[in-house]
């Protein structure tokens, strides 16, 4: 994950750990290696996926991905 001032640039890999963690994140397009989101449009997903997920390796998953924005 690719974090700038507004925009986050997510990684093949971390489209699919979303993707699996109940997110609805679009792959990255065909011509681009990597999946673009606006960083508060992200955290705003990750905060109701966090308050919505029973699931302890879902969950971790977002925390993580929240930290990362937050640092």
């Amino acid at each position: 994950m690719i974090i700038h001032p507004a925009m986050v640039e997510l990684l093949p890999t971390d489209v699919l750990m979303l993707r699996e963690s109940g997110l609805p994140i679009a792959p990255a397009d065909k011509n681009t290696a990597f999946a673009k989101i606006g960083r508060a449009d992200l955290a705003s997903r990750l905060r109701t996926a966090r308050a919505h997920t029973d699931d302890p390796a879902h969950l971790s998953v977002i925390v993580s991905f929240l930290r990362q924005l937050r640092a």
